[in-house]
């Protein structure tokens, strides 16, 4: 009788088997669970790569940003207008970029700068003024007549539609924010225009390392959410390298001087945008490893019941539980590069993570049910 033939095991590729664990880890919390007992350093690789993968939509948010959208998107108010008259007045002072910085002929600015009221100011200012009609409605004084009625005054004035200042010695946004203090947004009320004292004005300050512009909204209103936005650029672009501010805003054939201004913007963020880009990108990581380090260690807390049969793993065995089960969120985060959901980009795989951990702490480490 011939001998049965022993049946070899079928033999487990290693990484065939780790990349199914990984792959169940997705989606079963139990197999996260079950992550504890694998090789530390194969956790540790997943949560770098899921904090990678959640800061994907910030950088792309922050590197990709566009400065010449302050102009060519939303309202430009008055800024068509006034950049040109700007341009156009602005053409017989001298004016010069060398070594990242600006340099103005003195002289010249100040003999451009006119009061509209014919008053001194505190700081000289470049000032547009804006024509507008102003009709108010009083009640009649006609007693003869039954009927109420009305009288309709109409006066022609103005408003300021844009105040340029020039600063050699200070920042352009902390001379913007010091110096002008409440006038920075209204320099309405600097020139004794009481008429349009909450009317909000765009603003551009030039500086020797850069320039700072603040676009108001359509509104009278005073409040800080009517403010606008505002930019700040630097004079650092190798474009910008000997070339005066006249030549580097000039308009092209064919285009405006509004998009040549959103060119120099452009332009002139370019560094801005990479250190805010790799500020953001740091916070973002810091944020995605710290919210792994939290949950691991909150899972630990939350087993630490003297029912809970899970109370015998240590405190790393949870943070190995967390990494693995931090990848799917990182996935998930990746929804804020769609437009509508990028105000979330830092903190969307924070929240699906917390859900996540809070799901598995309630069905997957739940402590024994009490004995009757």
């Amino acid at each position: 009788m011939a001998k049965a033939k022993p049946v070899k095991p079928t033999k487990k590729h290693p990484i065939w088997e780790g990349i199914k664990f990984w792959l169940r880890t997705l989606v079963s919390n139990d197999a996260c669970v079950e992550g504890k007992n694998k090789p530390w350093y194969w956790p540790v690789l997943i949560a770098i790569l899921s904090a990678v993968i959640a800061i994907i939509p910030t950088m792309v948010q922050q590197f990709t940003v566009n400065a010449a959208n302050f102009f060519e998107s939303g309202y430009n108010l008055d800024y068509d207008n006034s950049l040109a008259a700007f341009q156009k007045d602005f053409a017989g002072v001298t004016s010069k970029i060398e070594n990242n910085e600006l340099t103005i002929d003195g002289d010249a600015w100040k003999a451009l700068c006119v009061n509209p009221e014919g008053k001194g100011t505190d700081y000289w200012g470049y000032y547009y003024k804006v024509p507008v009609t102003v009709k108010t409605e009083t009640p009649s004084t006609d007693s003869t007549s039954s009927a109420s009625a009305s009288v309709v005054v109409s006066k022609d004035t103005w408003y300021c539609g844009l105040a340029v200042y020039y600063t050699n010695e200070e920042n352009a946004a902390s001379f913007a924010s010091s110096r002008l203090a409440n006038v920075l947004y209204d320099p309405n009320y600097q020139l004794g225009h009481t008429e349009y004292t909450t009317y909000s004005t765009n603003l551009i300050v030039l500086a020797k390392d850069g320039a700072y512009l603040v676009k108001r909204v359509n509104s009278t209103s005073s409040s800080s959410s009517s403010q606008g936005s505002a930019i700040a650029i630097a004079w650092n672009h190798a474009d910008f390298q000997g070339k005066s501010l006249q030549e580097i805003t000039a308009a092209k054939d064919n285009e405006t001087v509004l998009h040549a201004w959103a060119q120099m913007l452009n332009k002139g963020y370019n560094s801005t945008r990479i250190t805010v880009g790799w500020t953001y990108t740091g916070i973002g990581f810091a944020i995605a490893i710290g919210s792994e380090l939290v949950l691991g260690f909150i899972l630990w807390l939350v087993t630490r019941g003297k029912r809970n049969p899970f109370r015998v793993n240590n405190i790393w065995d949870y943070q190995k539980v967390s990494y693995w089960a931090s990848f799917s969120p990182a996935i998930l985060g990746l929804f804020a590069l769609i437009p509508a959901m990028s105000n979330f980009s830092m903190f969307l795989y924070p929240m699906a993570y917390i859900i996540r951990i809070s799901w598995m702490s309630m069905r997957n480490l739940q402590p024994a049910p009490a004995e009757e």
